[in-house]
């Protein structure tokens, strides 16, 4: 295990924990969240929080099809439907149109125009209804 591995991080950051005189540490990234604390209290408080945060919203990715320049994509919050355009790329000066295979809206860009992107780079995300 060496620096760089989430193993070794997440233990690093529980030894400074266990060192410190911190009462908690609330970690919150895109991939993981961790929650420490020495108080009860505040424990019971953030038990209470996660059991009344609404449950997320699935999403997907649309990814780009090939390599290009990303020309345009679909405004946030645009409802997509099964076959709606929702963006362009651009490959050596002919424009293509990507087309969306499922409904939802448009959550979240992950490029902006003008980005070079290569072959299934994330390029928007879509939430999906909740019957999907």
């Amino acid at each position: 295990m060496a620096e760089g591995d989430p193993l070794f991080e997440a233990r690093a950051l529980l030894r400074t924990f266990l060192k410190s005189d911190w009462k908690s540490c609330d970690i919150v990234t895109d991939r993981l969240t961790l929650f420490a604390s020495r108080d009860p209290a505040i424990r019971a408080h953030q038990a209470r929080q996660v059991l009344a945060a609404p449950a997320p919203i699935p999403t997907i990715d649309l990814c780009a099809p090939h390599l290009g320049t990303l020309v345009c994509l679909a405004a946030l919050g645009t409802r997509l439907e099964p076959g709606t355009v929702y963006g362009r790329v651009a490959v050596l000066d002919e424009e293509r149109d990507m087309v969306a295979d499922q409904a939802g809206n448009v959550a979240w860009h992950h490029q902006q125009a003008g980005a070079l992107v290569e072959c299934g780079q994330p390029l928007m995300s879509l939430a999906l209804e909740a019957d999907a």
